[in-house]
């Protein structure tokens, strides 16, 4: 997966003039493993009238895509702990159960499936594809290229 580092997303998610404070956590992902989750504290005066599309607007120019935050919370407060730093465990906790807007578990009979139950992955020019798929790399002019 790619890194995303959750500092520079706090700060640059606090650079917006309604935004009193920011946290970012990890938030457990279907298909990519994790995507940040954003925990967005909007400035009292700001309180009813800051909306996620706005913080995602905000965010488009200045980060990468895949930096976006799948979504935008907007909480009371960020917790915190004895010495003031941001208490990301309690954040981790609540948002545990977190899902993806508009992810549905597949469910379709007509997806192939392991005798397990699991679904099956395609294969890749008749070996089956995925991680236990041997692959080998090889250097191609300037870029590296896995041989399926």
């Amino acid at each position: 997966g790619e890194w995303i580092s959750s500092v520079d997303m706090e700060t640059t998610i606090m650079g917006h003039p309604k935004v009193l404070e920011a946290a970012v956590i990890a938030v457990p992902h279907p298909r990519w493993q994790e995507r940040p989750l954003a925990c967005v504290v909007p400035k009292p005066e700001f309180k009813n009238q800051l909306t996620e599309r706005e913080i995602l607007d905000y965010l488009k120019p200045l980060v990468a895509k895949w930096w976006l935050p799948d979504e935008v919370r907007f909480i009371e407060a960020v917790p915190k702990t004895s010495v003031g730093k941001f208490d990301k465990k309690v954040l981790r906790e609540r948002f545990k159960d977190w899902k993806p807007r508009g992810w549905a578990e597949p469910c379709s009979s007509s997806t192939p499936r392991s005798i397990s139950g699991a679904p099956t992955l395609p294969s890749v020019r008749g070996r089956p594809a995925g991680p236990s798929a041997p692959r080998s790399p090889t250097r191609s002019r300037r870029t590296w290229r896995w041989l399926a």
